[in-house]
């Protein structure tokens, strides 16, 4: 019951956050891609706090490439838009990527 409590808040919170933006633009994640011989139980052990709420309040959202790492490890922008508005999203990314080549470009193996 508490948890239904809480989700009704963040969900009000969001709604309230998309009267003044369509879309809300952040790091996928807040590093690059892991190594191909990465940990995945011990090496993506960091908070993602605005997946958590996506999540808990059913916000669709996409990840494009953005760059890479000194590493040469790409990085992801991600697009999220209020509950039900898929299609904001889906534009912005579009829009991202029309105006960019990082999803063209292919990190050196």
């Amino acid at each position: 019951m508490r948890a239904q409590q809480i989700r009704g808040v963040l969900q009000q919170k969001m709604a309230d956050l998309f009267d003044s933006f369509d879309v809300l633009v952040a790091a996928s994640q807040p590093l690059g891609a892991n190594a191909i011989d990465a940990n995945l139980e011990t090496d993506l052990d960091f908070p993602d706090p605005l997946g958590g709420i996506g999540n808990l309040c059913g916000l669709p959202a996409l990840s494009v490439p953005c760059g890479f790492t000194d590493q040469n490890l790409p990085v992801g922008l991600q697009f999220i838009a209020k509950a039900g508005n898929d299609i904001a999203a889906i534009r912005a990314a579009r829009a991202y990527q029309q105006h960019t080549e990082w999803h063209r470009r292919h990190p050196k193996l």
